[in-house]
C-alpha cells in the first residue's frame, strides 16, 4: 500500500501498533468464531480517526467497514480517511448525496454489485443502517464477511441507547474477522433522578427540583467479549499533560437577573413564553460579559429549543449594544458574528456556517472579534467544530447528549495559548444567592456537567474534590497552570486562601483552576458542593444497591442476577424506574477485580453471598449436571444435543469444555493454567480438568467423542456378560448406539484407525479386523462418523504427500480400496464450518486447512 499522507503523532502510533497486534493471529492460531476484537480508548481530540486509518493501513486488509452514529460524522470520516491517504475504492451505504470520492446507495443489491468484483474496498455506513436491517440484507445478498469493522464512537453501542444497534456486535448477523471499537468515553454515569429535558416543554432553573440521590451507570464498554479488550488507553488528563489536547476549565456563571426573578416571584410559570424570554435575555448578557472577561472569540452555545437558539443568535448584536450602553465597563467586541444551526439545516448550509465560524468572519468574509454559533442537537457526536468555549444555555437531553456536547469544547487543539472553557450559567431564583449552592436547585446543571466530565476525565473530578479538601496541595487537575493564563480575569485570580486551622473557610476567587466562579468561594464550600451534589450520591447509590441485592437473594435464594435485571418499579413510577441491580452487581465485580472496591464493601457483599464470578458459578452448575448424567449413563460422553431432565444443555457444555481443554494443551510450555486469570485465554484450568476427570477419565478423548461413547458402551456390555460378535445391524442397540453396526464398521475399516484405538478394540473388547476375504464385496454403508474418518484419512494422506491441503475441487484420493472425492469433501467442510464439531475443525486446522 502507498504511504499515508499524514504524519502520525507518537501516541497515535502507539495506539495503532497495540491495536494491530491485538488484531493479528499468532502462529498456529485460527480465527475464533466471534473474530478478533480490540478497543482503543483515547481522549476526545486526540486523533482517533487517523489511528483507525493507520490500523487499517498496517493490516493491509481487503474489505473494511467503517461505522459511525450519524450522517454528518460518516461524511467527515470518509473525507478524513481519503485525506490521510487511504487508497481503497470507497462507498457509502447511506442516504448521503453521492460524490466522486464516495458514491452512496441504500440498495443492498446495488452495493453488492458495486463491490463484489473489487479486490479491496472500504464501505462507510451509520449504525442506523444496522438498526433498519439494511446492512444485514447486504450480507444476505451475498456480500462476504468484512476483514475489519471500525466502530467509531463505539460507546453508542452500549447501554439501553445502543440496543437498536446491537447487531453490529453480532458476528452471525454482521460477520467480520476483526473489530476495532474506538471511543473517548467508554463509561457514562448519570445522576439519579436526572430527566431528559429535551421535550417541547423543557425548562430548567429555579423550579427544577434536584431529587439527586445517587448515580447510575448508563453506558459501559466493560464487556470485553463484545467490545474487545482495551489495548490502548489515553485519558483526557493524560492527554492534556502530554500536550495532545488543550487544558480546560469549567466556569460557573451565576446570573441574578431582577426582571427574571420578579416574574417568578409573581407566580408566573418558568415555562411561560415571557419568563423564557427574560431568561434568554439574561443568558445573552451573561455570555457576552463572560466572553469579554475571559477573552473568548469563538464560543458555541447549546440550547434545548430551536426557537430559542434562533432568538439567542439573532438578538445577540442588539443585546451587546444594550449591555454596552448600560454598563460602561463592558467593551463591545471588534465585530460580532452570530449564527445558529439545527438538525433540519441542509448539510451544505451547515458546512458553510461552520467554515465561517471557524474562520471568525461574517457572512461577507469580514473578520470579527467574537463569532458565536448557537445550535440544537446538531454539533454532537464526533463532529469536529473549532471553538474556544462551550456555553450551556440549556443542559438538556440525556447524559450521552451532555457528554458529547461537553466534548466540543474539549476538542480544542493545543499550542495556541488558549484554554478550552466550559461555561455553565446558573439562573438564581428569587431570594437565592451564590452562598446557597449546596441546596439550591439552580446548581443542578452544574452538578450534571460535572458528572458528564466524569465520562471524559474521572481523575480530574476526583482531584478537584481532593484539592478542595486540601487546598495547600498542588493541583493535579487537567487545568493545572491556569494561574499563568492571561485570559483569566484578575478579579478571579487569587491564591488559595486557607485559615489557620486549615479548613479553607476564607474566601478565594475561583476555588480551583479547573472549577471557577464569578463570585468568591471558600475551598470548604466547593468541597462540600462536590461531595454532596456530585460525589456523595454514589455512596447512597451503593447502599441502595446492597439493599436491593439482599432483597433479591431473599426472593431467589442467590445473587446470580441477570445483567439486564431491574427491580420492580414503584407503583407510581414508570417501568424503567426500577433499580438496575444486574448492572450494579456487574459493576461490583469489575471494581473488585480492578482493586477499587473498598474492603468493607467486599465484606458486606460476602455476607450477602455475593457471586463474584459468574463463570465459576456457571462451571459449578455444569459440574453438578455432569455428575448426575454420569450416575445415570455411566459416562460423560453425551451427544452434542443432549439435555438433562432440568433443561441443562450438557452435550454442548461438554463440547465447549473439551475445546477449552485442547486450547490449554496447545498453550506454550510453561504457560500457567492453574487459575482462570493465569491461563491462556479460553483455556481450561488444571483444577477444572481434574474435576471432570474425577467423574470420567475419558471425558475428553483424542478421537471423536462418538467413537469413545460407542467403545464405552460396548465395554460395559461385555463386562455385564454380553457378547459383541454375531450381532446384525439393529439388534444390539444401547443408549441409542447401534453397537453391532459400529463393531462391523471398526472391523472393516481397521486400517483407518489409530494405534491406540486398535489396541482398545483388540485388547479390551477382543475384536479383530475382518479378513479381506470376509469383507463385504460392496462398499459398506458408512455412518456419518465413518465417512468423516475416511475423509480425514484422505486429507492426511494428501497433506503428507503434497505438503498442503489446497485440494482442487475435482480431485479424488484413493485410501486403501476406497476412492474419496476429497476436493468436494474439503469444499463442503469449508462451507459448513459453523456447523462442524470443534474437534473436527481442530483436526483440519492441524493439517493446515484454509477456511477462506
Amino acid at each position: 500500500m502507498p504511504a499515508l499522507k499524514m504524519t502520525p503523532r507518537p501516541h497515535q502510533m502507539l495506539a495503532a501498533n497495540a491495536a494491530t497486534a491485538g488484531l493479528t493471529l499468532g502462529p498456529g492460531q485460527v480465527m475464533p468464531p466471534q473474530g478478533l476484537r480490540v478497543m482503543v480508548n483515547s481522549a476526545t481530540g486526540s486523533g482517533k480517526t487517523l489511528m483507525g486509518v493507520i490500523i487499517a493501513h498496517q493490516q493491509d486488509l481487503p474489505r473494511i467497514l467503517v461505522l459511525a452514529p450519524n450522517l454528518d460524522l460518516l461524511a467527515q470520516l470518509a473525507a478524513d480517511w481519503r485525506a490521510a491517504g487511504h487508497d481503497h475504492p470507497m462507498y457509502g451505504l447511506s442516504s448521503l448525496r453521492s460524490t466522486e470520492d464516495l458514491p452512496c446507495t441504500t440498495d443492498p443489491d446495488e452495493l453488492v454489485a458495486l463491490t463484489a468484483h473489487l479486490p479491496r474496498v472500504t464501505v462507510f455506513a451509520t449504525y442506523a443502517s444496522v438498526g433498519l436491517g439494511t446492512l444485514q440484507r447486504v450480507h444476505e445478498a451475498g456480500l462476504p464477511a468484512w476483514s475489519l469493522i471500525v466502530e467509531d464512537e463505539a460507546h453508542r453501542l452500549s447501554g439501553a441507547a445502543g440496543k437498536p444497534w446491537a447487531a453490529v456486535l453480532d458476528n452471525t448477523r454482521i460477520p467480520a474477522d476483526r473489530r476495532l471499537a474506538m471511543t473517548a468515553t467508554p463509561r457514562m454515569w448519570e445522576l439519579a433522578g436526572a430527566r431528559d429535558d429535551s421535550g417541547p416543554d423543557a425548562a430548567r432553573g429555579w423550579q427544577g427540583g434536584s431529587g439527586r440521590s445517587g448515580v447510575r451507570l448508563i453506558a459501559s464498554m466493560d464487556d470485553h467479549e463484545l467490545f474487545g479488550k482495551p489495548v490502548f488507553e489515553l485519558f483526557l488528563g493524560d492527554a492534556v499533560d502530554q500536550g495532545i489536547v488543550a487544558p480546560y476549565r469549567i466556569v460557573c456563571v451565576e446570573v441574578s437577573d431582577p426582571a427574571y426573578q420578579a416574574a417568578l416571584a409573581s407566580g408566573e410559570s418558568p415555562r411561560s413564553e415571557r419568563v423564557r424570554g427574560l431568561r434568554l435575555a439574561a443568558l445573552q448578557a451573561a455570555m457576552l460579559r463572560t466572553a469579554a472577561d475571559y477573552k473568548l472569540s469563538q464560543p458555541l452555545t447549546f440550547h434545548g429549543r430551536v426557537a430559542e437558539a434562533k432568538a439567542f443568535s439573532e438578538g445577540l448584536p442588539a443585546a451587546a449594544r444594550q449591555l454596552a450602553a448600560a454598563d460602561p465597563s463592558y467593551t463591545l467586541p471588534q465585530g460580532l458574528a452570530a449564527r445558529w444551526l439545527h438538525g433540519e439545516h441542509p448539510p451544505e448550509q451547515r458546512k458553510q456556517v461552520l467554515d465561517d465560524h471557524h474562520a471568525g468572519v461574517t457572512d461577507a468574509g469580514i473578520p470579527v472579534g467574537l463569532s458565536v454559533l448557537s445550535s440544537v442537537k446538531v454539533l454532537g457526536v464526533g463532529v469536529d467544530t473549532w471553538c474556544d468555549a462551550v456555553y450551556f444555555a440549556d443542559v438538556v437531553g440525556g447524559m450521552p447528549d451532555i457528554v458529547q456536547a461537553l466534548g466540543r469544547a474539549l476538542r480544542m487543539r493545543p499550542g495556541d495559548g488558549k484554554v478550552a472553557t466550559i461555561l455553565v450559567p446558573v439562573m438564581l431564583g428569587p431570594g437565592e444567592s451564590a452562598d446557597q449552592m449546596l441546596t439550591s436547585p439552580a446548581y443542578d446543571d452544574l452538578a450534571r456537567l460535572l458528572e458528564a466530565l466524569r465520562a471524559h476525565d474521572a481523575k480530574a473530578l476526583e482531584a478537584l474534590a481532593a484539592s478542595a479538601l486540601n487546598p495547600s496541595a498542588p493541583s493535579e487537575t487537567a487545568a493545572s497552570g491556569l494561574d499563568g493564563d492571561p485570559s483569566v480575569p484578575d478579579t478571579l485570580r487569587s491564591d488559595d486562601a486557607v485559615d489557620e486551622d486549615g479548613t479553607g473557610d476564607e474566601p478565594d476567587g475561583t476555588g480551583e483552576g479547573l472549577l471557577q466562579f464569578g463570585t468568591p468561594r471558600t475551598t470548604g464550600l466547593i468541597s462540600r458542593f462536590i461531595a454532596l451534589r456530585v460525589l456523595q450520591p454514589e455512596k447512597y447509590a451503593w447502599r441502595r444497591g446492597l439493599q436491593e441485592a439482599l432483597a433479591y437473594r431473599a426472593a431467589h435464594g442467590d445473587l446470580r442476577v441477570p445483567h439486564d435485571y431491574r427491580t420492580p418499579a414503584p407503583a407510581d413510577g414508570n417501568p424503567g424506574d426500577g433499580f438496575p441491580l444486574g448492572t450494579w452487581i456487574a459493576e461490583q465485580r469489575r471494581a473488585r477485580r480492578a482493586g477499587r472496591l473498598a474492603t468493607e464493601r467486599i465484606q458486606e457483599l460476602d455476607t450477602a453471598d455475593m457471586v463474584w464470578s459468574q463463570f465459576d458459578a456457571a462451571f459449578e452448575d455444569g459440574l453438578t449436571a455432569c455428575r448426575a448424567w454420569a450416575a445415570t449413563s455411566g459416562h460423560l460422553l453425551p451427544r452434542i444435543d443432549a439435555v438433562t431432565g432440568d433443561g441443562f444443555p450438557i452435550g454442548r457444555w461438554l463440547k465447549n469444555q473439551r475445546a477449552a481443554a485442547r486450547a490449554a494443551d496447545r498453550a506454550p510450555t510453561g504457560t500457567s493454567s492453574i487459575g482462570a486469570a493465569d491461563g491462556p485465554a479460553g483455556a481450561l484450568t488444571a483444577q477444572r480438568r481434574e474435576a471432570l476427570e474425577q467423574i470420567d477419565p475419558a471425558w475428553c478423548p483424542a478421537w471423536p467423542v462418538d467413537w469413545q461413547r460407542a467403545f464405552h458402551l460396548a465395554r460395559r456390555h461385555l463386562q455385564d456378560g454380553g457378547t459383541l460378535t454375531g450381532h446384525s445391524v439393529g439388534r444390539l442397540v444401547i443408549q441409542g448406539e447401534d453397537l453391532g453396526r459400529w463393531i462391523t464398521d471398526q472391523q472393516n475399516a481397521w486400517g483407518q484407525l489409530g494405534v491406540v484405538q486398535k489396541w482398545l478394540l483388540s485388547s479390551v473388547l477382543g475384536i479383530a479386523p475382518a479378513a479381506v476375504a470376509d469383507r463385504p464385496k460392496t462398499k459398506p454403508a458408512l455412518s456419518h462418523a465413518g465417512k468423516w474418518e475416511l475423509n480425514l484419512a484422505a486429507a492426511r494422506q494428501f497433506q503428507q504427500r503434497e505438503g498442503h491441503l489446497n485440494v482442487p475441487r475435482r480431485h479424488a484420493e484413493t485410501v486403501g480400496e476406497q476412492v474419496v472425492r476429497l476436493g468436494v469433501a474439503i469444499a463442503n467442510a469449508r462451507a459448513r464450518r459453523g456447523a462442524l464439531a470443534t474437534e473436527r475443525v481442530e483436526a483440519l486446522d492441524a493439517l493446515g486447512m484454509r477456511w477462506s
